[in-house]
C-alpha cells in the first residue's frame, strides 16, 4: 500500500471514529491533549477546528451546536 493511500485511509478512519463517539468542545478547550480531535468533526477540518478553539477559549461555554 502506498504511503499516501494509508494516510488517507487513516484520516478517514479518524473522522469516522470521532464522529461516532463525539467530541465535547468544552472539554477539548479545558484539556489540551484532546484539542486535536476537533479537526476530525465532520464539517470542520484543521483550519475551522483550530479557529473554533481559539474563538471559544475567550468566549462562553458552548451548550448547543447551533451556538457555534
Amino acid at each position: 500500500m502506498v504511503k499516501e493511500d494509508l494516510l488517507s485511509a487513516l484520516y478517514c478512519e479518524f473522522i469516522n471514529r470521532v464522529n461516532e463517539v463525539g467530541v465535547d468542545v468544552n472539554k477539548a478547550i479545558a484539556h489540551p491533549h484532546t484539542q486535536s480531535l476537533v479537526q476530525y468533526v465532520c464539517g470542520l477540518g484543521p483550519r475551522k477546528g483550530s479557529h473554533l478553539l481559539k474563538v471559544r477559549v475567550c468566549a462562553a461555554v458552548i451548550h448547543f451546536l447551533r451556538h457555534i
